[in-house]
């Protein structure tokens, strides 16, 4: 292979690189973005492809994909160390909190971007518009469970993290509260999915610090007031101010489980997936209006409002499928063939 250039050589192995301590320090996005989604690829392009996840930064002529424990401890010269393998790297940050100016620079390093949201994907080509940025839809928990959800009255649950959800106190007075521990075994809250039929989903406002201003500014008719400074704590030394894309992972959750989800339209990825008139988007205002909108809902549990989110979930689900997310991620694999 001597003499030829990165893109002429045929790369069959797919390697998803980590770190060490990457399972304690970021266990959800390195299960599930790492191992799961190294699992679920392999059991269906393995014809093509081979797909190892690792710790391993010794690689060579391969497709590199950096997921978010890795770039949360990058270096310039341990992506410099890969390109010299003759690797193509692909960034994947999911949901990595990341200075601006080092996403700048870290874009300058990288053949491409992996987004794991339509709005994460769609910031990133209007920042870099001259970068390939590719569209792999987050993967949902291959350990749910299958089932059928109850049908005879509403059975509403907030699945998550407990500093994550807005109204914890308040909400425990109308739903039931299923802690998802960091780290800890699915076998507890997994088993109790099929007790609901609808998920609650209203996030903390600090829960996404530093994305709104990014992304107003980003898309706005001003945004060349906005000056992009060099980081002076290196690539990823993460000061104040920085992007964070939270993907519609609670979504697609509820959408696995054939249960409509109580929402805000302006929650990650919400407005690609819910059409305008789906009938339980959430005020924005306090509890209030949070509680009587909960109590409508209610009300409205089997009839045709009901009906019809069901069907935007199935079909949500149908967009977050295993064999959707593989046929995107082979869709941006060709791309670099």
């Amino acid at each position: 292979m001597a003499g030829l250039s990165d893109w002429e050589v045929m790369r069959t192995d797919v390697i998803f690189l980590s770190a060490p301590d990457a399972i304690r320090l970021y266990y959800g996005s390195t299960f599930l973005r790492g191992r799961q989604l190294t699992e679920l690829l392999s059991a269906r392009l393995s014809d093509r492809y081979s797909f190892t996840f690792t710790t391993d930064r010794q690689q060579t002529d391969s497709v590199v994909v950096l997921t978010k424990g890795f770039l949360a401890g990058a270096s310039p010269q341990s992506l410099a160390d890969l390109k010299a393998g003759r690797n193509i790297l692909l960034a994947d940050p999911v949901d990595l909190g990341m200075p601006v100016a080092d996403l700048i620079a870290l874009a300058a390093m990288v053949d491409g971007f992996v987004a794991s949201s339509k709005l994460q994907m769609a910031a990133l080509r209007k920042q870099f518009p001259d970068k390939p940025c590719h569209l792999v839809t987050h993967n949902v928990d291959q350990r749910l469970p299958v089932f059928e959800p109850p049908g005879d009255r509403l059975r509403l649950a907030y699945i998550g993290l407990l500093q994550n959800c807005r109204y914890l106190n308040e909400l425990g007075q109308l739903a039931e509260i299923v802690e998802t521990p960091s780290g800890g075994s699915p076998d507890v809250w997994m088993a109790r999915l099929p007790e609901f039929n609808c998920h609650y989903s209203l996030r903390r406002p600090d829960d996404t610090f530093g994305f709104k201003p990014f992304i107003a500014g980003l898309f706005s008719r001003a945004r060349g007031s906005i000056v992009f400074r060099p980081s002076a704590k290196g690539l990823f030394g993460r000061p104040h101010d920085f992007v964070v894309f939270k993907p519609f992972t609670k979504g697609f959750t509820a959408a696995h489980c054939l249960s409509p989800i109580l929402t805000e339209r302006d929650e990650s990825d919400a407005q690609f997936y819910l059409p305008d008139d789906y009938p339980f988007f959430l005020p924005a205002g306090g509890w209030n209006e949070v509680s009587d909108a909960i109590g409508r809902i209610r009300e409205e549990f089997g009839g045709k409002s009901w009906r019809y989110a069901v069907d935007v979930m199935r079909d949500v689900r149908d967009k977050s499928s295993s064999d959707h997310v593989a046929n995107e991620f082979i869709t941006m694999l060709r791309h670099y063939q």
